[in-house]
């Protein structure tokens, strides 16, 4: 038997149905949605000295399978002096910043730039030299597959240039035309000026001090073995091996008490009376700055003096302070206290308030020395009352308290929400309570960085309190409120752009007529053959 040929008009019904599917494949391809996330590695809250440089990294994470062409990088930096430079895939480098070529790293394998995966040169995706997908030997892209992570090594240079303080960064990519990342991707650092170290110190030129002479220069003293002395200071050390005390051109060191702060002497044998002795101490540093003091002083030894006169007591000036108090007020009630006597002895003092006693103190006082003692009495029945101690009397009257003034203390900063967008509104109260006893007014004034956005005046009685309140409508930006101390911040963003209007399908309704003028050339075509049959 002969092969069985497939008839002309099947054939053609064929060809005609997949030209059709491959007319729709083309006019509705497929689609996905790409994934695409940035940030910047290993550079925020850096601390960077002018002239050093500081590396840091951009990355651009692919987080789904599909291929998607990168066009661009760019990096903004803000701050005392702004910059933003935009690179190719490839990097390069600009006044402040070096940007290398990028590297592919996919499941933890690293894949530098221009190898068979990553961004290099074997797989293209619309970079090459002709558009469209498929294989071109001189196109840019990713490779075939994600997910993968794409990593540029960045460099700051010429930071000597860079004025010292706080920066901003953040880093974008463009794919098909759209930026990605920008703010979320923003990190902070600083540039410091490079480090000063402080002169050497200036040489040691000053000698030690000496001071605290004893006797003291010129002066009497009426014992035979007084003590001799002389204190030293200086401004880094006393060479101790310099200490030298004479008296009377006889050096006595041997015989003395030699310290790091002084040097001592006590006479074994008693010293002549009625004589003039000349003492001369001398010290020097460790840098060899030598001081020497040298004075005079006279031992007269004179008869014994007569008995001191014994303690003998006097107060006086009593004072009461305020002269009058409200109730449960404290009043302060002072006299002075005297010995006249040459003694040391003791005093009972009782304090008499209407003829009860009130308080007591006993008093011991060298001869010759004063004392103001003081006594405090609070009372709560309102009159009149009579203070008596040791025979001097005073009055002090108890009134009735009056109400406390107004004082006002504000509480409860309330900010809602903490973070709108342009155009939305923000409430800001606060509680505001009189705990005075007197009704006032009161000015609540609202401060928006540190400059009066509104104020509020409000009137309460005693231990009252309300809550006041303010509107506000900030453009974008990040706000500071206190109001009267109380302290709050919010945040005001810009609203993501509308989302574009849809637009005509011209390509279904092109297809809608192409597969229509089909359907009915076939129907004529069948129609002509079954009536030649």
């Amino acid at each position: 038997m002969g092969k069985k040929l497939v008839p002309r008009r099947n054939r053609f019904l064929f060809s005609l149905i997949v030209t059709t599917l491959v007319i729709i494949t083309l006019l509705f391809p497929t689609t996905t949605t790409m994934a695409i996330s940035v940030n910047i590695e290993n550079l925020e809250g850096k601390s960077i000295t002018q002239g050093e440089t500081s590396e840091f990294c951009i990355n651009i994470i692919i987080e789904t399978d599909e291929m998607v062409p990168i066009g661009k990088v760019r990096v903004t930096v803000e701050g005392p002096t702004s910059f933003q430079y935009e690179f190719s895939v490839a990097g390069g480098e600009r006044p402040y910043l070096r940007l290398e070529t990028p590297q592919s790293i996919i499941d933890t394998t690293v894949y530098d730039y221009g190898h068979y995966y990553g961004y290099g040169f074997f797989y293209g995706y619309g970079y090459g030299d002709f558009p469209g997908h498929g294989y071109y030997p001189t196109g840019y892209g990713y490779g075939f597959y994600g997910p993968q992570r794409l990593r540029w090594k960045a460099t700051l240079i010429s930071t000597e240039n860079l004025p010292t303080g706080q920066y901003n960064a953040r880093a974008e990519v463009q794919s098909n035309g759209v930026w990605w990342g920008g703010t979320p991707t923003q990190v902070t650092f600083s540039i410091q000026p490079p480090y000063v170290p402080p002169p050497p110190p200036p040489p040691d030129t000053e000698p030690p001090t000496v001071s605290n002479l004893q006797p003291q220069p010129e002066s009497t003293v009426t014992t035979t073995t007084p003590t001799i002395m002389a204190n030293y200071t200086d401004n880094k050390a006393v060479d101790m091996e310099t200490v030298r005390l004479y008296l009377n051109e006889t050096d006595i060191t041997p015989d003395a008490k030699v310290t790091s702060t002084g040097v001592s002497y006590t006479p074994i044998q008693p010293l002549t009376n009625r004589t003039t002795y000349t003492v001369k101490a001398s010290v020097a540093d460790t840098s060899g700055n030598q001081a020497t003091e040298e004075w005079n002083f006279t031992i007269l030894v004179l008869l014994p003096p007569p008995p001191p006169k014994p303690a003998e007591f006097k107060v006086s000036n009593l004072t009461i302070t305020p002269s009058e108090v409200n109730a449960s007020e404290p009043v302060q009630i002072t006299v002075k206290v005297s010995n006249v006597g040459e003694e040391t002895g003791s005093y009972d003092l009782t304090l008499w308030v209407n003829g009860l006693v009130e308080a007591f103190e006993t008093v011991t006082l060298d001869g010759g020395r004063s004392v103001v003692l003081t006594f405090t009495v609070t009372k709560e029945e309102l009159g009149t009352y009579m203070v008596e101690v040791d025979g001097l009397t005073g009055t002090f009257p108890v009134k009735e308290l009056p109400p406390a003034p107004a004082e006002f203390q504000l509480s409860d900063l309330t900010i809602s929400p903490a973070e709108v967008q342009e155009g939305e509104t923000v409430a800001v109260s606060v509680k505001v309570t009189n705990i005075g006893e007197q009704a006032s007014g009161y000015n609540v004034t609202l401060w928006v960085n540190n400059t009066v956005e509104d104020f509020q005046t409000v009137t309460l009685d005693g231990g009252e309190s309300t809550t006041v309140s303010f509107s506000l409508t900030k453009d974008a930006g990040e706000y500071s409120v206190e109001v009267d101390g109380l302290n709050g911040p919010f945040n005001v963003t810009t609203p993501p752009p509308p989302p574009p209007p849809p637009r005509f399908l011209w390509e279904y309704v092109i297809a809608a007529i192409i597969i229509i003028i089909i359907v009915l050339a076939l129907i004529l075509w069948w129609w002509r053959r079954r009536s030649k049959y």
